[in-house]
């Protein structure tokens, strides 16, 4: 019996995960990452929802959850086809919705002018030259990951400052700000810890019981 061509053609990324691909469904490469990208979406949108709501918190920050939500589709394009193409709508995004969130993060009234005029440019451009790179060495993922964490570390930082050192602020804000900040990192490095172990005992695109 010939082998069964897979529905979106032999995967072209730059990488493969631990999961069997199409055991779940004829039309979907991984199924379990597919279903759970589709989260980062549904998370976006919620976050979107508040930030219109009665409390508005400003353009940015619909523009964040928006990005957010596209990382999402983008993810589940391309765990669902491990396509190339699906790979770039996964990783590019990611890199735009940090740099919103960084832009989030930096925005204030008691910006200095120079700040106000460089911030956006700057950023833009790092979002630029990142497409680039990814785009002209597209074999290779490292860029993506060492662009992505410079982002990350940064994000971490300015968040921790925020938290425990911006004023003038209330107590209470202040505590709901550390209390977010402690939540965020926590969740995250809990998950890239998860990360981290599935590649280990990966062999053979199967996580080892």
């Amino acid at each position: 019996m010939s082998e069964r061509i897979p529905y979106w053609g032999t995967p072209t990324a730059s990488l493969e995960w631990c999961e069997e691909n199409y055991a779940m469904s004829p039309y979907i490469c991984e199924f379990w990452n597919t279903l759970s990208s589709l989260y980062i979406t549904a998370i976006g949108l919620v976050g979107l929802c508040l930030v219109l709501g009665p409390q508005r918190t400003g353009r940015a920050h619909a523009l964040a959850c928006i990005s957010l939500s596209i990382v999402g589709i983008g993810s589940a394009l391309f765990h669902g086809t491990l396509l190339y193409t699906f790979q770039l709508m996964d990783e590019l995004p990611m890199i735009f919705v940090s740099l919103v969130f960084i832009y989030c993060s930096l925005d204030s009234p008691r910006n200095s002018k120079l700040m106000k005029k460089l911030m956006v440019p700057f950023l833009t451009l790092y979002g630029l030259i990142t497409t680039l790179v990814m785009l002209i060495n597209s074999s290779n993922a490292i860029w993506h990951q060492v662009a992505y964490a410079f982002l990350v570390f940064f994000l971490i930082l300015r968040s921790a400052y925020i938290s425990y050192k911006l004023s003038p602020m209330s107590s209470q804000t202040k505590a709901k700000f550390k209390y977010l900040f402690w939540a965020a990192l926590i969740t995250y490095g809990a998950g890239y810890l998860c990360w981290i172990v599935e590649r280990k005992l990966c062999v053979d695109h199967y996580v080892i019981p």
